[in-house]
């Protein structure tokens, strides 16, 4: 059965509740698994840094300069949500990976990434 809104049409009231009924089966998911997070904060944490820091990106003169900074900041986020010491996983990445022929056997990238099981110990913040 379709559920109107109770309100004065074409409002921004109307609007708000009309969409909010149609996104109900897709709320009633999040109340089927108790795992689910009724919020975005954690992502909303996670992005933070970024929203910080745009006012110094707009002022990269390159725009390899801006993407080799995304690639680096892109590194250290997968790394923190991976449970890595960053400091000591950017130190083997960029002590190894140079020594590395990728080219000859392009798998070895797996070696590299942050949940991979190949990593040194020190990387780790909790033991595995």
């Amino acid at each position: 059965k379709e559920t109107k809104p109770l309100t004065v049409p074409k409002s921004h009231a109307y609007e708000a509740v009309n969409y909010a009924l149609n996104q109900w089966p897709y709320f009633e998911n999040i109340l089927l698994d108790g795992r689910l997070d009724l919020t975005n904060n954690l992502v909303e944490r996670s992005i933070r840094p970024f929203t910080i820091g745009r006012k110094n990106w707009v002022t990269m003169k390159t725009d390899r300069g801006a993407v080799g900074s995304s690639m680096v900041y892109s590194i250290i986020q997968t790394a923190l949500a991976n449970d890595l010491k960053v400091y000591e996983y950017l130190v083997y990445l960029l002590k190894q990976m140079p020594n590395t022929d990728f080219n000859q056997s392009p798998e070895l990238i797996e070696k590299f990434v942050p949940w991979s099981k190949e990593l040194p110990a020190n990387c780790y913040k909790t033991k595995n």
